[in-house]
This record gives C-alpha cells, sequence and structure tokens, in this order.
C-alpha cells in the first residue's frame, strides 16, 4: 500500500482505512491477524506521505487543511467523535443492569480501540501531530482523544441515568441483599478514574472528573441513606458519631466502599461522608 500514488489507488486506501478503523471502533477486530494492523499502518503512512491536495477533500470536505498530516488527524478526530455520540446514544436508552453492563463493555472496547489506534497511527503522531504539539496545545495524542470524546460525547447522555442505577444497586447491598452486579460499579468508578488521569489538563474541570461524575455521588446517596439514622439521635450528634464510626463505618459502609472504590478513594470518601453528615 504504502507505493500507491494514482487519485484512484489513494481513494482505495483511504476507503481501507475508514473501514478497517470502523471495524476496530465497533469491536469487531479483536481477531484480526498482524497483517490487517500493518495494513492499515501502511494506509496511514500513504496518506501522510502523499500530496495534501490529492486527499484534502477526501475526508470531511474541508479545504482548509493545509498538509496530508493534518486532514487525516480531523479526520481521526471526526470519526472518534461520530462514534462516541453514537455509543453515548445506544447507553441512552438503556436501563437497569444491563446500562451498567453495558456502559462498561463499550469503555473496556473504548479502551482497546486507543491501543491498537496508538500503533496505527504511530507515523501520524511521529511526524505531523509531534511538530503540531510542540507548537500548540490545539493537538490532542490519538490515545488521549478516546477518553476526551468519551467525557464530551458519552458521559452528557448517560451521568444521570447511571447514577440512578448504580445507587440502586448500593442501596440493595446497604440493606443486607445479595448483590454480585456490584462490582460493576467499581468498573465504572475505575472508569472516571481513568478519564480523569488522561484528561486532568485538557479540560476545565480536568482534574475533578472522578469526583464530580462518581464521588459526589454516592457520597451524596450514602449521606441520604443514613440521615434518617442521624435524625433518630437529635442534637446528640456526638452519641451518632460513635455509632457511625464504631458499627456503621466498621461493620458495614467501609466494605461498602472498598466494593465500589477500591482502596485509593476510601479515606476521601469517608470524609466528604461525614462531612455530609455534618459530623
Amino acid at each position: 500500500m504504502a507505493n500507491m500514488s494514482s487519485s484512484k489507488d489513494i481513494k482505495e486506501v483511504w476507503q481501507y482505512l475508514q473501514t478497517g478503523f470502523n471495524e476496530i471502533l465497533s469491536g469487531n477486530a479483536r481477531e484480526k491477524s498482524t497483517v490487517f494492523y500493518t495494513d492499515l499502518y501502511s494506509a496511514v503512512y500513504t496518506l501522510c506521505t502523499t500530496k495534501s491536495e490529492d486527499i484534502k477533500k477526501l475526508s470531511d470536505g474541508r479545504t482548509n487543511h493545509t498538509s496530508a498530516g493534518e486532514t487525516v488527524y480531523y479526520w481521526v478526530v471526526n470519526i472518534i467523535k461520530e462514534h462516541l455520540e453514537n455509543v453515548g446514544t445506544l447507553l441512552s436508552s438503556l436501563s437497569g443492569t444491563e446500562l451498567i453492563g453495558t456502559y462498561i463493555e463499550q469503555w473496556q472496547n473504548n479502551t482497546y480501540a486507543a491501543k491498537y489506534a496508538k500503533n496505527i497511527f504511530l507515523y501520524l503522531s511521529r511526524h505531523w501531530m509531534a511538530r503540531e504539539i510542540k507548537e500548540s496545545n490545539k493537538v490532542v495524542s490519538i490515545v488521549d482523544l478516546f477518553s476526551k470524546h468519551w467525557l464530551t460525547e458519552v458521559v452528557p447522555k448517560v451521568d444521570a441515568k447511571l447514577s440512578v442505577e448504580i445507587q440502586k444497586l448500593v442501596d440493595q447491598k446497604r440493606q443486607g441483599m445479595d448483590v454480585p452486579e456490584i462490582g460493576l460499579v467499581k468498573a465504572v468508578a475505575e472508569s472516571y478514574d481513568q478519564m480523569q488521569e488522561v484528561c486532568k489538563d485538557m479540560v476545565d474541570g480536568g482534574n475533578k472528573i472522578f469526583e464530580t461524575h462518581f464521588l459526589n455521588m454516592v457520597v451524596k446517596d450514602a449521606a441520604a441513606f443514613y440521615k434518617p439514622i442521624a435524625s433518630s439521635f437529635g442534637d446528640e450528634k456526638d452519641a451518632f458519631a460513635i455509632k457511625f464510626e464504631t458499627e456503621i463505618w466498621v461493620k458495614q459502609e467501609k466494605q461498602i466502599a472498598t466494593d465500589i472504590l477500591g482502596e485509593k478513594h476510601i479515606a476521601q470518601y469517608k470524609e466528604l461522608l461525614l462531612h455530609a453528615l455534618q459530623l
């Protein structure tokens, strides 16, 4: 593929890249051979080393791209964004544990796609993107595009519904019910943690993604669950504080926090919960 040069051949290479990359985005390329991925790398190389006027109209119809590399890069941006818009729409149509399970499945697929896209677009990253990143802050690495656009295209569509379903599972756990799906909640928490790690310096509020979209929600839910118990103590806050530390936290809430957050965030969770309960 790297030697193709005619307009017809370039068109075929572009179509091949589109088809193959869409297979990766949809999760249908996991069993593909090394040849599949090598051919996609070759397609990117061919396009990036082609005269810009020969390919600038093949992607999004824009004519103001100044190089072949710029054309390929913004095509990648647009196709990832469009794919994740569709993922957000799909997730917003679901409910219950199906929503949580499918969210995790799609997030894992997004992570997989980012990993393989990094290798496929390596030539683009090392040349046109490397120069642009040095000169401006407008270009985001190929891998980071997946988290950035998950945050902008998926999260707004599912945040509220996902919170409701998570609260249902956690409250069932607090009521002493057997909840095998509780592990799904931790997987959702980890997705926000990973998004924050990537986007902390990339978007406004990026360093508080986990807190904003997950931690505050589970703290608010826990506080709502325990406030009736706190109210039963009246003005005897110290008595409730003792009960919380010796019974509620030790016997129940610490384990729930571990199940849904992992060890990393337990201290912050407890601090915010105590504040919410005015202890």
